[in-house]
């Protein structure tokens, strides 16, 4: 596995974790704020968000539709890290209420 930059590793990580907290807490607004203001998202279905404001509205709107969704890392994996982007794969459980 190729080495990065310590401090960059540190900070994707607590953006993942930022990301699985306001996730578990269904605040849509600070996972948006997870992104660059003009990001795109591309969710698992294949379809393409721009910007923060449509990014926060798709994630209200699932949380909205799945009452008592949560979710946990289970594993990650730097691929890439240059500049002012980073590549990660990883794998996250989703878990449904009944």
């Amino acid at each position: 596995m190729e080495e990065f930059d310590p401090e960059a590793i540190a900070g994707i990580r607590l953006s993942s974790e930022r990301y699985v907290e306001a996730f578990n807490q269904y605040d849509a607004k600070s996972i948006a704020n997870l992104w660059v203001e003009d990001a795109t998202y591309i969710t698992s279905t294949g379809i393409e968000l721009q910007g923060r404001a449509q990014i926060e509205e798709a994630f209200a709107k699932f949380f909205e539709n799945n009452p008592g969704v949560s979710i946990g890392t289970v594993d990650s994996e730097i691929l890439s890290v240059s500049g002012e982007w980073a590549a990660g794969s990883g794998i996250v459980a989703v878990n449904f209420e009944d």
